[in-house]
């Protein structure tokens, strides 16, 4: 990506909006760095990913209140929330701070929320090889709530692979374990 013509971009975009003056001088700047940003936070967390399996058998284990921060790929507004990711160890076990790498680098793109739980379940499932996994997005969007039907409300998303789909005291187990955690509307 070569940075000044990803700045001089972002100034024509801004001029086509008709957005100038003195609190605009820096904005094409700001917007770069900030992409840089999450460009860099979606290499580190690949990096970070190869390493930290453990072998382990029979756990549930379950990583809660995992902070999103997403831009919605629709509209290019942001999105917040917080996700839940379980799984049941067949032989190995991640690292607790790989479930959160996996889930910021889900986030770090535009994306929607949609893609980001089932993309977390098809990583969890492939590096701790197992099909048991559980993941739950809950995420206010800008884009709701800024226009459109202008509306507060969190969106939730869910994907159960496994046992956690197959079988229900696994799911109500996973739900009652993350239910002091879940955000209340």
């Amino acid at each position: 990506m070569d940075r000044s013509d990803l700045i001089k971009n972002i100034q024509d975009f801004l001029d086509l909006l008709g957005f100038h003056g003195e609190h605009f001088k820096d904005t094409p700047r700001r917007i770069a760095d900030y992409w840089e940003d999450r460009f860099k936070l979606l290499a580190e967390n690949e990096t970070k990913l190869q390493t930290g399996i453990f072998l382990s058998q029979d756990d549930l284990v379950v990583l809660a209140n995992i902070e999103i921060n997403g831009i919605c790929s629709h509209h290019l507004q942001p999105f917040w929330g917080k996700a839940y990711v379980s799984y049941i160890s067949t032989g190995k076990m991640l690292g607790l701070s790989k479930l959160a790498r996996i889930v910021k680098k889900h986030a770090a793109m535009p994306t929607v929320q949609e893609k980001i739980t089932f993309s977390v379940a098809a990583d969890v499932k492939a590096l701790a090889e197992t099909p048991h996994v559980a993941v739950i997005t809950e995420a206010l969007h800008s884009c709701v709530w800024l226009r459109g039907v202008h509306s507060k409300s969190p969106a939730i998303v869910s994907t159960m692979l496994g046992y956690f789909r197959e079988r229900e005291h696994v799911r109500r187990e996973f739900m009652e374990l993350i239910a002091p955690y879940r955000t209340k509307t």
